[in-house]
């Protein structure tokens, strides 16, 4: 049986993006999503989704006025910088 913890460090990053508010929910997600079909593929561990969204999340620059074409160009250049930064290996 899994034990869930409210403290654990996936629900802080989640809960930090959101109070950080802009465009860091997306940052999260984006990373989130690449990390989670790595390891759904066998290339990461489990433990290592968070570690990877959280490095992402941590060198994000954080934007409060956006559009929609801003939002559409973080999510794909996120998940760009995530999949660099799993295939060297972290």
């Amino acid at each position: 049986l899994l034990k869930y913890e409210a403290s654990s460090k996936p629900h802080k990053l989640a809960i930090s993006a959101m109070k950080a508010g802009g465009l860091a929910p997306l940052c999260m997600n984006a990373a989130n999503e690449v990390a989670v079909s790595y390891f759904l593929n066998g290339k990461l561990n489990f433990l290592q989704i968070e570690e990877v969204v959280g490095e992402i999340l941590s060198a994000f620059e954080n934007k409060y006025e956006y559009t929609l074409s801003d939002c559409l160009i973080c999510d794909k250049e996120i998940r760009r910088k995530t999949e660099e930064y799993i295939k060297k290996g972290f």
